[in-house]
């Protein structure tokens, strides 16, 4: 990337899409839809899809900041900054300590 990127705007609750997650994982389906903009984007890329294209073409500019990448090696291989956790955990998660 020749810029910065940037995360969009949050359009659904943490807690609503844990759900949605906890929800897959107890009972299984196809395709989940959490949130309105979900249902929304299915339907125009179903019914309307060159405006959909467009539509989402528009969005690409906001996920970028007008400056040059911070970390241009990324991530991938090497921790990025902590950015804060939504919810608060308990218990170990299955691990057990050594």
């Amino acid at each position: 990337m020749e810029k910065e990127p940037k995360l969009p705007t949050p359009q659904i609750e943490a807690q609503q899409v844990a759900e949605a997650i906890l929800d897959a994982a107890v009972k299984p389906t196809h395709h989940t839809k959490v949130g309105m903009g979900a249902k929304v984007n299915t339907t125009m890329a179903n019914f309307m899809p060159g405006t959909a294209d467009k539509m989402s073409a528009k969005q690409a500019n906001r996920q970028q900041y007008d400056e040059r990448p911070r970390n241009p090696d990324g991530t991938l291989d090497q921790p990025g900054e902590a950015t804060g956790v939504s919810g608060r955990t308990s218990g170990t998660g299955g691990r057990t300590a050594k």
